[in-house]
């Protein structure tokens, strides 16, 4: 009978379909849900979705009409338009595509267009988003001059001093495009490369095959606020559910950045503040990129940031140790074991925090007498290879976790292809050495397509080295060589659940066992935890239960610089205690998270390939 009625009603109305499935309705839902954020990216030239006539609400019988005054009112003007809405509650988002300040007259036009036809329907500029700046001079029309100068009275009466959203809401003279966030800026010189095309899994996350330059990326942000968020729905943003201040959020950050470059940066000296801004506030989690209602990059556009001020100031004191970290790294494994006697000696560590600015009391990962390269041997001759790029911490600390990879690769079937790679070169992108990082990138970039270009697929393990091969290579080096490594570059647990679907995975072994789950941000933010979940599914009677606490607050090398190390741990505390209170062994993707995590909760923890590992027999 209720469908019946919805035929009715279909019939009746210029619905197309409906849907009673639960999946089609959950993609219905979301694409709602990510409405705002496919609408503020949209481009046309030089046009974009302006918000100002944006929250009309009639009588729900009158949607119809509200539907043909805004269609019949952007035609008009031949203006393009993006509508979306509530139709149970007669409620509509409307933005038209304007080119500001060029149609900043035609926007007052349409707006006062429709609220003509919005006061002849009954209804009311402004349903759930409020009046304000926008719609301030309005309110009049809406309600009559009688009612609102009841308003101004009221105000008065309790606000005399007009303190309160002065200049906002009760306003006689026109502010309808005063406050318009546009001017003409000179654009300051890029340091990366933007406008670029995505590369296939940027373009999966935000759902946009081309990225917006600089200044347009920062832009971007409309202010809604969804990075001050202090549960643990969302990652986003770890240093500010940490200190819990503006300048901390994602969009504190852009609005800084948006200023300098309207009024010219290079005419600032940058201070402790900006460096904190760009350096302190900012962990490279990446989380925004796909958290983000609008899906703003804005850890490539603190990386440009910090690659502006290093070509002014220098990188500071302590993060070239990361930046060159295959130099110390080697360093380190040749001088076992004094190094690591060295690095768990408290003393020695205070006294080189003085000359290297790294916390003393962060703890290093031991270094390993031989690295995976000197003790890897190719098992044997092998009908399909992989590429395996190990990265820093395999290489340099822990070599015979990259030997039971290459044993559970082995287990399926593949050979492991080891062509000369340096470690991923991610500090150095990230944190404003882009020369270096360049440098580093277009070594890896050649010696593995020379390889790749043969079918091979590029193999990791470190979330952040696929972040790097995937993504952040393209920031600074835009070719077809480039643009390859990254489609072909896939991490272990993804590759394995790929055999898995095409039937080729190996069956595991038991393990009856109850286990917590944490996710590394790069993880989460390359789409590679449905890979983990799926592939840990398949390990007969084994129970997993994710532990979603946030951020462990680790940052690559942000949680070893001096001043930084407070608030990292401060970042992962619940995570930490979460960990401490379970009973459970817990799993990490990542080894930066595993060591912070151990840092934090005073327990051991395990990485999901040793899992793997195990369930094969091979640990």
């Amino acid at each position: 009978d209720d469908l019946s009625k919805i035929d009715k009603l279909k019939s009746d109305s210029r619905c197309l379909d409906y849907s009673t499935n639960r999946d089609e309705i959950d993609k219905i839902w979301q694409i709602r849900k990510n409405a705002l954020a496919y609408s503020m990216k949209i481009r046309k030239g030089k046009k974009k979705p302006i918000a100002f006539m944006e929250d009309p609400v009639v009588n729900v019988n009158k949607l119809h009409a509200l539907v043909d005054s805004i269609d019949n009112n952007c035609k008009k003007y031949s203006l393009d338009y993006i509508a979306y809405g509530h139709a149970g509650d007669g409620n509509l988002h409307v933005r038209p595509l304007l080119e500001l300040p060029k149609d900043a007259n035609i926007m007052k036009k349409v707006a006062n267009d429709i609220l003509n036809d919005i006061i002849k329907m009954e209804g009311s500029v402004s349903a759930e988003h409020g009046d304000g700046l926008a719609r301030s001079e309005f309110i009049k029309y809406v309600y009559g001059e009688e009612i609102y100068a009841i308003f101004k009275r009221i105000k008065e009466f309790l606000d005399p001093n007009n303190i309160m959203n002065s200049g906002k809401k009760i306003i006689d003279k026109s502010i309808f495009i005063a406050n318009l966030r546009y001017k003409d800026v000179k654009r300051s010189k890029n340091e990366l490369n933007w406008s670029i095309k995505q590369s296939k899994i940027a373009e999966k996350i935000t759902g946009y095959e081309k990225e917006l330059d600089y200044y347009d990326e920062v832009e971007l942000c409309h202010g809604c606020g969804a990075c001050r968020e202090l549960n643990y729905k969302t990652r986003m943003c770890p240093v500010y559910k940490g200190l819990n201040i503006e300048e901390a959020s994602c969009r504190g950050r852009n609005n800084v950045l948006r200023w300098l470059e309207r009024l010219s940066e290079l005419a600032y000296n940058y201070d402790d503040n900006y460096r904190d801004i760009i350096y302190k506030y900012c962990i490279q989690c990446k989380t925004c990129l796909y958290e983000c209602p609008s899906n703003v990059n804005v850890g490539k556009i603190m990386a440009e940031a910090r690659a502006r001020y290093v070509k002014r100031y220098g990188l500071p004191k302590g993060y070239r140790y990361f930046v060159d970290i295959d130099r110390f790294a080697e360093l380190g494994c040749r001088l076992t074991p004094i190094s690591n006697m060295l690095i768990n000696n408290k003393l020695f560590r205070k006294a080189m925090e003085k000359f290297t600015n790294i916390d003393a009391r962060k703890r290093f990962p031991k270094f390993a007498k031989k690295t995976f390269r000197e003790l890897y041997e190719p098992h044997k001759n092998y009908d399909n290879n992989v590429i395996f790029f190990y990265d820093t911490y395999i290489n340099y600390n822990d070599p015979y976790l990259g030997l039971r990879i290459a044993d559970i690769l082995a287990k399926n079937g593949y050979g492991l292809i080891i062509p000369k790679q340096l470690s991923s070169g991610l500090p150095a992108l990230l944190e404003g050495a882009i020369d270096k990082g360049r440098e580093i990138a277009n070594y890896n970039i050649n010696n593995l397509y020379e390889y790749a270009k043969n079918g091979m697929p590029i193999i990791t393990f470190s979330p952040s080295a696929s972040l790097a091969l995937r993504m952040e290579y393209l920031n600074v080096i835009d070719n077809y060589k480039s643009r390859f490594i990254a489609d072909n570059t896939f991490d272990i647990h993804e590759f394995l659940y790929m055999l898995y679907q095409k039937g080729k995975l190996k069956k595991f072994d038991e393990i009856d066992s109850d286990i917590g789950l944490h996710f590394h941000c790069h993880t989460l933010v390359l789409g590679i935890d449905k890979y983990v979940k799926g592939l840990l599914s398949l390990i007969p009677s084994l129970r997993f239960e994710i532990i979603e606490k946030g951020c462990c607050g680790v940052g690559g090398s942000y949680s070893f610089i001096r001043g930084n190390y407070d608030l990292s741990m401060s970042i992962g505390r619940e995570l930490f205690d979460a960990v401490e209170k379970s009973d459970k062994k817990i799993y990490t993707t990542g080894e930066s998270c595993k060591l912070q995590i151990e840092e934090g909760s005073k327990k051991d923890l395990d990485l999901t390939v040793n899992l793997i590992a195990r369930a094969y027999g091979l640990a």
